[in-house]
Formats: structure tokens, C-alpha cells, sequence
């Protein structure tokens, strides 16, 4: 175990795990409790018991709006790395705008776009409206934050991706007609 920790593989891997877990236990044992009495008088009416539970449900809150920030964050910046992006910005560069490869690639795009971001969103939906039809912990008062931030989230990204898709397809459409003339 010890060579394990003083291996110098995945070095930043355990200082974030290690960062992670003091964030938690000061949220949770701290930065909750002291909030929670500053902001309501019936925190310090609880059973202890009760205030663990109360204190991990902020911690909980916390890591929940934790994790959708770095997961937009990863989607927003992944973005630019996808292979058709890529693809697409090389051959703009190279002046091939009028090649076949660059009319493949912007269809390619435009398909691989509707699989993975529109054809998806009534899977999503379908889903969050089953969890919320079957699990009445979801309408409890202290998970309304949670619940708002996601179902506000999946509705901004879903419009977002609506909205994109529709961008891409106008584009493409140009590009291809435009191209036919062109040939012809």
C-alpha cells in the first residue's frame, strides 16, 4: 500500500480524490452545520441524528451542483474536439471546402449530431418522468433545489441542442445545394 502512494502514477488522480474527500468532510461537518443554524432557528431543534441527515443533504446539494458544472464543463469543452469538428476545420484550413470528403464529412457531422444529441432527448425525458412518477422522494421540499437545477438543465441543453441541430442542417443544406449548382 505504501508503494502505492508513494508511486508518482496518477499523482494529480490522488490529489484531487484527496481534495474531493476534505471538501465533503468540511461541507459536511462544518460549513453545513454553521450555515444551517445562522440560516433557520429549527437546525438546532433537531435530534443529532436529524442534523447529520440534514447536513449530508447539503453536501449532497453541494456535490450534485458540483458535478453538473464540471459535467457542462467537459461537454463545452470536449466539443471542439470531436473527430468531425476536427475534420471539418482541417480541410477549411487546406482550402477544400468544395471536395467530396468536406460534403461526407459535414453529412457525417449532421448525422452523428442527431444520434448522439436529438435522438436521445425523449429517452431522457422519458426517463426523468418515470423516476418522478415512481419515487416520491423526489417531491420532498429539501430535493427541490436538485430537482429544479436538473430538470432546468436538461431543458436548456435540449433547447440548446434543438436549436444547433437545426443551425447544422440549414448549413448543410446550403452547402450542398450551393455545391450542386456549382457543379452543374
Amino acid at each position: 500500500m505504501l508503494e502505492f502512494l508513494l508511486s508518482k502514477i496518477d499523482v494529480p488522480y490522488r490529489y484531487t480524490t484527496v481534495a474531493s474527500f476534505l471538501a465533503c468532510l468540511a461541507i459536511q461537518e462544518a460549513l453545513s452545520p454553521w450555515l444551517s443554524r445562522r440560516m433557520t432557528s429549527s437546525y438546532a431543534q433537531l435530534s443529532s441524528v436529524q442534523q447529520v441527515e440534514w447536513d449530508n443533504r447539503i453536501m449532497s446539494i453541494a456535490h450534485a451542483l458540483t458535478a453538473s458544472f464540471l459535467s457542462l464543463l467537459a461537454f463545452f469543452v470536449d466539443e471542439g474536439l470531436t473527430p468531425d469538428a476536427v475534420r471539418r476545420l482541417l480541410m477549411m484550413t487546406g482550402s477544400k471546402k468544395t471536395s467530396q470528403a468536406y460534403k461526407v464529412n459535414g453529412i457525417l457531422f449532421v448525422l452523428t449530431f442527431f444520434v448522439f444529441r436529438i435522438a436521445v432527448i425523449p429517452w431522457f425525458w422519458h426517463n426523468w418522468l418515470f423516476r418522478l412518477t415512481v419515487n416520491p422522494d423526489y417531491y420532498l421540499p429539501e430535493n427541490a433545489v436538485p430537482l429544479n437545477t436538473s430538470i432546468s438543465e436538461g431543458i436548456i441543453m435540449n433547447v440548446l441542442n434543438s436549436y444547433w441541430f437545426v443551425r447544422l442542417c440549414i448549413v448543410t443544406w446550403r452547402h450542398l445545394s450551393l455545391s450542386k449548382e456549382h457543379d452543374e
